[in-house]
């Protein structure tokens, strides 16, 4: 029921926003602009289901990140990530790269990324590394303001070398741009 709710408030956002972006007909200015030297600060969050080994867990994932155009549509970026849920934690640092790809008004976007951080399983602390491929669209929500909507695929290896695979369906945030 909670993923009924959450895609329910996207496309709440989602409506509204794409006729935002479409206001004023053949006006070329875009309310969102991807071009070098460009700074962006946002982040997104997720609410997933996991199973492992046969527990079934709610996991509530918080990104926070920024990033910096270094050619027009090609975007550095870097963050932080929070994982929560019943039982377990994990923190980490991570970079990638992302291209954004015109869908005037909205922006698609591919990238990947790297990252280091450390995962509690019940009392027991583990280094991990991971790998990611990501992508997404932007929606034009106001000028310099877009919601940021998403999956990812990765591949997660921890120091005891019992590597594990993670899907995100979607995730949700919000990021701003500006020069």
């Amino acid at each position: 029921m909670n993923r009924t709710v959450l895609i329910a408030v996207a496309l709440a956002l989602v409506l509204p926003s794409t006729a935002l972006a479409k206001k004023g007909g053949g006006n070329s200015e875009r309310l969102i602009k991807v071009s070098k030297g460009t700074k962006q600060l946002g982040g997104t969050a997720t609410l997933d289901i996991t199973s492992l080994s046969g527990n079934t867990s709610w996991v509530l994932n918080i990104n926070p990140s920024g990033g910096y155009f270094v050619s027009k549509g090609v975007e550095v970026l870097g963050g932080v990530n929070l994982d929560l849920t019943d039982g377990s934690s994990s923190w980490g640092v991570e970079g990638g790269l992302r291209y954004f790809f015109d869908m005037n008004p909205m922006w698609a976007y591919a990238g990947g990324e790297g990252g280091y951080g450390s995962t509690d399983l019940a009392g027991t602390s583990y280094t991990t590394a991971e790998v990611a491929g990501h992508g997404g669209v932007l929606i034009p929500l106001a000028k310099n303001v877009g919601l940021d909507l998403g999956g990812q695929v990765g591949m997660v290896f921890p120091e005891s070398g019992d590597s594990w695979l993670t899907l995100s369906a979607g995730y949700l945030g919000v990021q701003a741009f500006f020069k």
